[in-house]
């Protein structure tokens, strides 16, 4: 008897490990660019792990994504592209700045699952353009670790691991 009770709490350990395991997902800013007057970003992510069904798929939930960036030369982010993985659908989809940051928040519908994500690959979720007040400075773009927040679908915390920033020179212009 003693033996199956030892059994049995076992995998009930074990059980609450496999199932409590961290969600994690990298997070990328790529291609930052300007174009005339205007510089963009993407903003992408990779679940790297199940995060937590079966079938290894499973959908963002509410998301504060935060920048840095140079506010003496950078002005009104607007989302630009919204990819499948938050589409307007499932999600709303708002930017801004507070606190001297860039934000871009994704908000799962209420009782909504969202769209199934797959370990292991890489989603374009956002560009985000924005207004150079200062062509001769760098943008100065990174990710804000403290205040980026990712859930899934179920409130689970995702870990983040950050790669990439949008850290490129603005255009300069020639005076006469």
């Amino acid at each position: 008897m003693k033996k199956i009770i030892t059994i049995l709490g076992l995998l009930f350990i074990l059980s609450n490990y496999i199932f409590a395991q961290a969600k994690t997902a990298d997070l990328f800013i790529e291609n930052p660019q300007v174009t005339g007057s205007t510089f963009t970003f993407e903003i992408h992510i990779t679940p790297t792990n199940d995060w937590g069904t079966a079938t290894g798929a499973t959908s963002l939930g509410d998301c504060s994504w935060f920048f840095s960036y140079n506010t003496a030369a950078l002005s009104n982010p607007q989302i630009i592209f919204v990819g499948s993985a938050v589409d307007a659908a499932h999600y709303v989809n708002t930017t801004g700045i507070t606190g001297g940051r860039i934000f871009v928040d994704t908000k799962l519908n209420s009782f909504d699952s969202g769209v199934p994500l797959t370990q292991g690959v890489k989603y374009h979720v956002y560009t985000v353009q924005m207004d150079i007040s200062d062509p001769n400075a760098q943008a100065l773009l990174e990710w804000d670790q403290i205040n980026t927040g990712i859930l899934n679908a179920l409130d689970e915390s995702v870990d983040e691991n950050y790669i990439g920033s949008g850290d490129i020179p603005l255009p300069v212009e020639l005076t006469t």
